[in-house]
């Protein structure tokens, strides 16, 4: 392994970096506005959802946010 030169981050800033992402995410959550049924129709496959199948729709296409976000 020799000659190589591997830059390792201080753990400070990287406990920073975390702490900075998990404020920006509660504020963004608190901020998010989810999909209307209207909204969702105006989508190509989706013009004929009914009400219940929408917020399904809407709900599951909010918590896959929520899960990428947080990843």
């Amino acid at each position: 392994m020799g000659g190589k030169n591997l830059v390792k981050p201080q753990a400070e800033s990287r406990d920073i970096g975390l702490e900075e992402k998990e404020s920006n995410f509660c504020d963004q959550k608190q901020k998010a506005e989810k999909l209307t049924i209207e909204e969702l129709r105006c989508f190509k496959g989706f013009e004929t959802v009914s009400e219940s199948e929408g917020q399904d729709i809407i709900e599951s296409l909010f918590r896959l946010a929520v899960i990428l976000n947080d990843f």
